[in-house]
């Protein structure tokens, strides 16, 4: 038998990178198995903000995941010299009177204060339709998720920490001790697979919904935005003259492929504001993971205590990831109870 780890940890996405870095920095080792594939988070555009924009509402936890999220972002950017957390902020457009009203009346919540700025300011852009102004959402930022990923498994690469690779179920043994795989052996194995857990037998029971993200890459040379502008959808500046606008939220879809028809909508979408020639120099999509209740899915198989499960952050992988990490964290170390609303039992069969 070769080496020994504290935990096998399967995958190659934010989730995967969240509990890595987070057993890590507590002293404990790992092995990370993943293939690199074309998931979620490999095209996803990394914002994070405390406020679900459809509707007003302050995202679950917020402010403890934000908590966490400043300080693991800047230790990633230390270690491995590069700047992952951008500064940005996220405006959400107000399409009348009507909304920009619920927009000043919701930001005096107690529970919106800290994340949505009361005013409504007007907009004034060559190349954005004006509509009722615009509100601010406080406390948000953008993570470079893609150049991230690809740094830090390339670290782990480096240390002999990351083994490029779909796992093969069928080699994964359980005993008594522990967790076998190869010629590697581990106190147990956390599946961060994403989408990729519809195909896993041991937690095939959790209602894990593949849902369709599709973006469109674009060159808008007039346009002068410096923030991310929320409308039917999202505009986000990356750079130069480049733009991500997106996303497509698709509970049925035939593969993982973009599709001409979602494009087509995108530009639909895009045109009701954007009043300024642009092109689309890329359409990208994956599949997020996605749950009923919106909650994570965190935690310990009911029948095999060596096998646990970190999945169902949907499209808030860079908020949510760090700050579930240590809580999975706490609950296997230090008998910290996870909260009963992302503790994955709640949907074991006859629970």
């Amino acid at each position: 038998m070769g080496k020994h780890v504290d935990a096998l940890i399967v995958g190659s996405g934010i989730a995967a990178l969240s509990v890595a870095r987070t057993w890590l920095l507590r002293g404990k080792s790992v092995l990370v198995i993943g293939d690199r594939a074309a998931g979620a988070s490999s095209v996803a555009a990394g914002v994070y903000n405390p406020v679900v924009l459809k509707r007003f509402n302050p995202v679950w936890k917020a402010q403890e995941q934000l908590d966490v999220l400043k300080p693991f972002y800047a230790g990633l950017e230390q270690d491995l010299n590069d700047l992952f957390d951008v500064q940005l902020d996220v405006r959400r457009l107000l399409h009348d009177e009507k909304e920009a009203r619920t927009w000043a009346k919701k930001s005096q919540r107690e529970d919106l204060t800290d994340f949505m700025d009361p005013e409504v300011h007007q907009l004034q852009m060559d190349g954005i339709v004006r509509k009722a102004g615009y509100g601010r959402v406080l406390q948000s930022g953008r993570v470079r998720v893609a150049r991230l990923l690809d740094a830090y498994w390339k670290r782990l690469g480096h240390d002999n920490l990351f083994v490029h690779e779909r796992l093969d179920y069928d080699t994964l043994k359980f005993t008594s001790a522990g967790v076998i795989y190869k010629d590697v052996s581990a106190d147990r194995v956390i599946f961060c697979e994403g989408s990729g857990a519809l195909t896993n037998s041991y937690f095939d029971w959790l209602p894990i919904i593949g849902n369709k993200g599709q973006l469109l890459h674009l060159r808008v040379p007039d346009l002068k935005l410096n923030f991310l502008l929320k409308s039917s959808l999202f505009l986000l500046p990356v750079g130069g003259d480049r733009y991500h606008a997106g996303a497509t939220y698709e509970r049925e879809y035939e593969d993982g492929d973009p599709c001409a028809l979602s494009r087509k909508r995108l530009q639909e979408q895009l045109e009701s504001f954007l009043a300024a020639d642009y092109e689309v120099i890329d359409h990208v999509s994956g599949i997020r993971p996605t749950v009923p209740d919106r909650r994570p899915l965190v935690g310990q198989h009911p029948e095999q205590p060596r096998a646990f499960a970190f999945n169902g952050m949907g499209s808030r992988g860079v908020l949510i990831g760090p700050w579930a990490a240590q809580q999975l964290y706490a609950s296997i170390y230090e008998d910290v109870p996870l909260l009963p609303d992302m503790d994955l039992q709640r949907y074991w069969p006859g629970s």
